[in-house]
């Protein structure tokens, strides 16, 4: 009587359950591969953003001949909120701080976009 209720009952072959595993394999590989690929694009956008301030800080530069931030003639020239003390550092924190017009003063030449008004770029 065993023999038979035995004969009836079905389990997964070691066939079926290693498909299983396998297909759970992958599928966690490209969950992990995907992440991997948002974060390196995240790090570029990151880079490229920089090498943009890079860039328009030389343009900046080039322009009226002293840093975004230190501008000593910023609220005359371009509007900006307040002047830099060109003396050729970037110093200062808080929100009247040369570090807060750095941004101020990209925006207003033109050299990047944001707001003028909340000048820290969002990251």
């Amino acid at each position: 009587m065993s023999n038979i209720s035995h004969r009836n009952e079905r389990g997964f072959t070691l066939v079926e359950l290693s498909i299983v595993l396998v297909i759970i394999g992958l599928l966690i590989g490209a969950v992990l591969k995907g992440q991997e690929l948002i974060e390196s694009a995240r790090v570029k956008s990151l880079v490229t953003q920089m090498d943009s301030y890079k860039t328009a800080t030389g343009i900046f530069r080039d322009r009226f001949r002293q840093l975004p931030g230190d501008f000593d003639d910023g609220v005359a020239r371009l509007g900006a909120s307040a002047d830099g003390n060109a003396n050729g550092i970037i110093d200062g924190t808080g929100d009247d701080g040369e570090s807060i017009l750095f941004f101020e003063d990209l925006i207003l030449a033109n050299l990047i976009t944001g707001d003028a008004t909340d000048p820290i770029p969002d990251s």
